[in-house]
Parts: C-alpha cells; structure tokens; sequence
C-alpha cells in the first residue's frame, strides 16, 4: 500500500525527516521511504488544496494522510493528546457536523476567546488545512484521514514551542 503524509510545515515535520530521504524541493518539499511519500504542503487552506490537487495530478496512492498542530476550541481536547478526526468543516458551516471529532479549517489563526467560542458551536478542533485536502479528497473518492495534536488551548500561548514539544509523538501515526 502506498500512502502520502502531508504536513503543513518543516517545523511539524522536524521529527519524521529522518525516516526519509529528499524527493524534490518543487512545487513542494516532498520527501520519500518505502511506500510512504511526505510532502510539506505551506500553511493555509489554498497551499493544502493546491497541494492534494498536485498530487492526485502526479502520483498513485491508496490513502492520504493529514498529521499536524490543532487548537482546542474547547476543554474537552487536551494539550499534547493526539485525535484521529472523523468530520471536517470550513468556517462557513453553519452548525456542527455530525461525527465524534469535527476539525474546522480556516486561513487565519483563531486566538481569541470570543472566536474560539463561536467555533466552538460548529467543531472541537480548528487547524489551516486538511478540509482542503478533505474537500480533495472526496471529490476523487479516496480515502482521507487527518490526525491533529494538540498545541494550543487559549488566546496566549506560544505555539511554535508547543509544536517543538509536541512533533515528536507523531512518528507513531506515520
């Protein structure tokens, strides 16, 4: 079976690089080892689609894999735990989506508590990327999933140290 990994960046991706060896610098960093691709996708809803649409273009895959940061927007997902999402929205959703875990993706970081508990009505998660790569996905019927930790649960917190403490862990989904 051959799977892709897309992360949104190298700081996500810092832990897992030594598992594989370059591919090509681009249109994205993309890294190899047996069966698995790992491609560094950029941040934001339009790099994530850009890259799922390039690499439905130019590879043959069996599932594509989404592993990266997620605020909590509210207190039952923890700092540093690890959730495998089963529903995905964009900001435009109007109420929340059916599933045990929904992850919202916008192009902007939600850091306010006033913003957070208005998504909060319509996801448990909020990331910049994989319900692009979801929306991808669907469309070519094939198979998505998307593992988010945790790395920020209020407005002040300094998520670049977050994720530097927290990537290590991600070599157990990969």
């Amino acid at each position: 079976m051959k799977s892709i990994v897309v992360m949104a960046t190298m700081l996500e991706a810092a832990e897992i690089l030594p598992y594989y060896k370059p591919l090509c610098e681009e249109p994205f960093k993309m890294f190899e080892r047996e069966n698995q691709i790992l491609v560094i996708s950029g941040m934001g809803l339009d790099n994530a689609k850009k890259c799922a649409e390039f690499l439905f273009a130019n590879y043959t895959f069996d599932e594509l894999l989404n592993i990266g940061a997620a605020g909590a927007l509210n207190e039952n997902f923890k700092f540093g735990k690890f959730y495998e999402v089963d529903s995905f929205v964009d900001e435009n959703a109007k109420k929340k989506a059916s599933g045990k875990i929904v992850l919202l993706s916008c192009n902007r970081a939600i850091k306010s508590k006033e913003e957070r508990e208005k998504f909060a009505q319509i996801a448990d998660l909020v990331d910049m990327e994989a319900y692009a790569i979801y929306s991808v996905c669907a469309e070519k019927s094939k198979k998505f999933k998307a593992v988010k930790y945790v790395s920020d649960t209020k407005e002040s917190c300094d998520i670049v140290e977050n994720i530097k403490r927290l990537r290590k862990d991600t070599i157990k989904w990969i």
